[in-house]
C-alpha cells in the first residue's frame, strides 16, 4: 500500500493558548488541549480553562516522575482539576503517564472516560488500565521497546491506535529522520503481523477505535 493511499485522522495537542490560536488559524481538523505534566509549574487557571473549554478533547494531561523535574506534588492538583473539567464537559481524555502509572490508573478509576493512554511504555500497570474504559496508542519505538511490544500483545485490536507523536519524536524513538506516513504505515504493518490480520483490517479497526474514543455514546 502506498503511503499516499493512507487516509489518517489525527489529533494535535495545543500546548498553550498561543499554540491553540496557531492551530485554529491553520484550520487543524482536531485539536486537544490541556496542561501537560511537564508544564504544570508554569500553568495558570486561565490557561487551563481556555485550553480545555475551547477544544473537544482534553489532553495530554497526566503524571510523570521520569522525564521532568516538575515535582509530582505540583502535577497532582492540575491533573485532578483537569480530569474534573473534562468530566463536566464530557470530553474524551488523552493521558500521559510515566513512572506514576499505578497512581494514574487509581485516579482514573474515579472518572468516566474514555481515556487514550498515550504511548504506554511501562512493564507494570497495564492490567489496571485495561480494567478502565481505555484505548492505547502504539508509538514508533515498537520494534525496540519491550514495554510497547507488551502493549501490542496484550491489548485487543479493538482498543488500539498508533501514533507518531510528531517528527521529533520519531527521530527520538528511532534515531532516524523518517517520513511521517511511512512511519505510520510501518506501525500498521507491525500491528497486523502481531494480530495475524491484514493491514487493511488494522486500518479499518483503528479508524473505528478512534471514532469510538471521540464519540463513545454514538
Amino acid at each position: 500500500m502506498a503511503t499516499k493511499e493512507l487516509s489518517i485522522r489525527s489529533v494535535i495537542n495545543a500546548e498553550n493558548p498561543t499554540h491553540l490560536a496557531e492551530l485554529t488559524r491553520w484550520q487543524t481538523p482536531l485539536i486537544s488541549g490541556g496542561i501537560h505534566p511537564w508544564h504544570t509549574d508554569t500553568a495558570t487557571t486561565a490557561m487551563m480553562t481556555q485550553l480545555i473549554a475551547q477544544t473537544p478533547v482534553t489532553g495530554e494531561i497526566g503524571l510523570d516522575t521520569v522525564w521532568t523535574k516538575v515535582p509530582l506534588a505540583t502535577q497532582l492538583p492540575w491533573f485532578k482539576r483537569q480530569l474534573d473539567m473534562a468530566d463536566a464537559l464530557q470530553h474524551p481524555v488523552i493521558i500521559h503517564t510515566k513512572g506514576a502509572e499505578l497512581l494514574t490508573a487509581h485516579l482514573l478509576q474515579q472518572h468516566p472516560g474514555p481515556f487514550l493512554i498515550h504511548w504506554y511504555s511501562a512493564l507494570t500497570g497495564l492490567d489496571q488500565f485495561l480494567a478502565l474504559p481505555t484505548y492505547f496508542s502504539i508509538g514508533p519505538d515498537l520494534m525496540t521497546d519491550v514495554a510497547v511490544q507488551q502493549v501490542l500483545r496484550k491489548v485487543p485490536l479493538s482498543r488500539l491506535l498508533v501514533e507518531s507523536d510528531g517528527l521529533e519524536s520519531i527521530y527520538w524513538a528511532t534515531g532516524q529522520h523518517q517520513d511521517y506516513h511511512e512511519t505510520l504505515l510501518a506501525l500498521y504493518q507491525q500491528v497486523a503481523a502481531v494480530k495475524h490480520v491484514s493491514v487493511s483490517v488494522v486500518m479499518k479497526q483503528l479508524a473505528i477505535n478512534f471514532e469510538k474514543f471521540l464519540h463513545p455514546v454514538d
